[in-house]
This record gives C-alpha cells, structure tokens and sequence, in this order.
C-alpha cells in the first residue's frame, strides 16, 4: 500500500538524521579525547572516508529497498511527490500564525521523530567535553554559551531553509510545475509513521 511506503520513507528520513546525529557526537569525542593534535588531524581524515562510504551504502540501501517495494507492489514513483506535498504542507501549516502551538510539532508526529532524548544525548555529550577540558571555569562558561548560541542559530538556519523549500514546492505544485496527480488520497494524509495500516506497522 502507499500508506506504507510513506511509512517506510518518513522511518528512513528519521534515521539518516539519527545517523548524522551520531556521527558527528563520535566526531567531537573523539576530537576532545585527542585533542586538536597531528594524531587527531589523521583520526579525522580516516574518518571522512568512513562516513562517505557508510551514506554511500545507505543511499544505495535505500534505492534498492525502494525500488523493490515500489515495482513489486505496483506503485509508481510519483508517489514520492505526493509524500513531499504531505509533508511540504505540515511544515507550512506549522509555521503558520493561524494555527495553535500543539501544531508545531505536527511534521515530528507525521515521522515518529522524539527530539526529546537525541537533545539529551546532545546536552550530556557537550557537558562531558567541555567539563574535561583543562581550563578557567569562567572560560567553560564562555564556550557552553557560544556552543549553545551555534546551535540555537543552526535551528533557525534549517527551520528558514525547510520553510523556503516546502514554500516553493507547494507553489509549483499550485502552478503546474510539480505534476502530483492524481491528487493526495485522504488515506495518506492521515497517515502517521506509527498508524496501524491493514494489521502491522512497518518499523
């Protein structure tokens, strides 16, 4: 069913920022651990090859397992572009003022995505790091609130950029420029990562 492509897709969306997530904590404790020395600059140039190879793998992955559902489930690939439309209004509606705060987190709901305990992992990480780190308490202070200012901004960046994009894909779609028909069923967009879809919900 489409419903469980979209399923399958938003779990996959999830898990490729999971996988960035993680890299890049393994990154800055690896990099605290060393220290900014020659056998750190080696750590991070063995690694970069590492990362590249392991996204290289998971697009690769990703092809393939979606190519194999969509063909032998009769699905056509512009149905990819009625899951952007879905998720392209969420994030809009999100941003509007027309709409209340418990429907900000509408596109978190529609992917499964908890931010809660990633933030945790995040925070804990960043306070482990800059608590080894042998200098003035005050100095600690001033690099949690720049790395918290960094942050802080990083969000704003993606929010600005996702909302231009979900923006103008929704006015080409409006336009003609995005062929999505035939038009969203309302069978998908009420669909959820975790709704229950015929008797299982892909994971």
């Amino acid at each position: 069913r489409p419903q469980n492509l979209f399923q399958v897709s938003c779990s996959d969306i999830v898990e490729r920022f999971q996988l960035s997530l993680f890299i890049v904590v393994i990154i800055i404790q690896n990099v605290s651990h060393l220290g900014m020395t020659a056998t750190s600059t080696e750590w991070l140039y063995s690694a970069a090859w590492v990362v590249l190879a392991l996204f290289g793998s998971e697009v690769v992955v990703d092809a393939i397992k979606h190519g194999f559902m969509s063909k032998f489930n009769y699905i056509d690939p512009p149905i990819y572009l009625k899951f952007c439309t879905i998720l392209s209004s969420d994030y809009v509606a999100a941003h509007s003022r027309r709409h209340s705060f418990t429907h900000t987190h509408a596109v978190s709901r529609r992917l499964g995505f908890s931010a809660l305990p990633l933030g945790c992992m995040v925070l804990r990480v960043l306070y482990k790091t800059v608590s080894t780190m042998s200098i003035a308490w005050h100095m600690k202070a001033a690099i949690a609130v720049m790395l918290w200012l960094v942050l802080t901004s990083i969000k704003i960046l993606l929010s600005i950029v996702l909302l231009g994009i979900s923006t103008t894909f929704l006015a080409r779609e409006s336009d003609g420029a995005v062929d999505v028909k035939p038009k969203v069923s309302a069978d998908l967009v009420a669909t959820d990562r975790y709704s229950l879809i015929g008797s299982r919900v892909p994971m």
